[in-house]
């Protein structure tokens, strides 16, 4: 049974290692995904690669699912997110003192 499927079957109370590999592999298929695209120009076999990468991603649930997959997997059963720890930092350092706008986290090349 593929990964897509034993993750559906229990959206939020799949179990730790299931989640981890889902959303290991998505990590890797759009660390992949972002590489391709950032060529200037992709041979013939680097499109098949980037349309093998984007056919695993819809398999898997699209961004949509690993998004799911990501929420569950910080859950407080989990131990919680990274971000937490990493707010906490920024505001041992007063990253955010003296600041008008509200800082703001982009990943490259995800949008």
């Amino acid at each position: 049974m593929p990964i897509s499927n034993i993750a559906r079957t229990n959206t939020l109370s799949s179990k730790q290692k299931t989640s981890r590999n889902v959303i290991r592999r998505f990590h890797i298929l759009i660390k992949s995904k972002v590489q391709l695209k950032n060529k200037n120009s992709l041979t013939v076999s680097e499109k098949e690669e980037l349309d093998k990468i984007n056919d695993e991603i819809q398999r898997l649930g699209g961004l949509e699912w690993y998004q799911q997959m990501s929420v569950v997997g910080q859950g407080n059963d989990r131990g919680g997110g990274s971000e937490k720890i990493f707010i906490e930092w920024l505001k041992e350092l007063q990253v955010h003192e003296g600041k008008q706008e509200k800082l703001q986290y982009v990943i490259p090349g995800l949008l």
